[in-house]
């Protein structure tokens, strides 16, 4: 999985997709190997599987791994957003606004409807 993050022939959302996946991996792996070192040394314990250790542990920013989840759930919403050619941001910024489209459509739907009572 690691290999494919480094390919440069990925679409944008399988690199996102791969990203998001090798982070959880790498959290779930931290989160049981910091409580094996958390036995062994006292003191003040680091937080197991928190961003900023994942980032670290598979070579990637902390922002490199919010837009990459940002990315999958956008295209969660909204398949057509996998397309090639659509990049991450774009398929980011493209959700948000069709999310707050939908909210304003839900509030229009429901105050018509309180209206009619």
């Amino acid at each position: 999985m690691e290999e494919n993050v480094r390919r440069k022939d990925l679409l944008g959302v399988e690199l996102s997709k791969n990203i998001t996946s090798l982070a959880e991996t790498a959290a779930k792996i931290d989160k049981k190997e910091l409580r094996l070192a958390s036995k062994r040394n006292s003191g003040r314990p680091e937080e197991a599987g928190s961003l900023r250790r994942v980032a670290e542990r598979i070579g990637v920013s902390p922002a490199t791994i919010v837009q990459a989840q940002k990315h999958v759930a956008a295209v969660a919403r909204y398949p057509e957003l996998a397309a090639p050619g659509i990049p991450q941001k774009d398929a980011i910024t493209i959700a948000r606004n069709l999310d707050a489209l939908r909210a304003i459509k839900e509030r229009c739907e429901f105050g018509r409807g309180r209206s009619k009572d």
